[in-house]
């Protein structure tokens, strides 16, 4: 599978049911951590960036949830 359709796969499972927990933003997180390609195709390049950033903060705030909309 194309590494950008399984982060989209990743995605649509974390959204399906309309809440986004802890758990599995770290699960996508870990997947691009371990992931080269899928982190250098989008939306993993997006995503990653903004994910270091929550990550290191452990907040999602404004400017990170816009830069997660490009």
């Amino acid at each position: 599978m194309k590494p950008n359709l399984e982060t989209m796969r990743r995605i649509r499972h974390i959204t399906e049911d309309g809440i986004v927990t802890d758990e599995e933003v770290l699960s996508l997180g870990n997947y691009l951590n371990d992931s080269m390609p899928a982190r250098k195709s989008w939306p993993g390049n997006v995503l990653f960036d903004v994910l270091q950033q929550v990550f290191a903060d452990g907040r999602l705030d404004a400017h990170e949830l816009k830069a997660s909309r490009h």
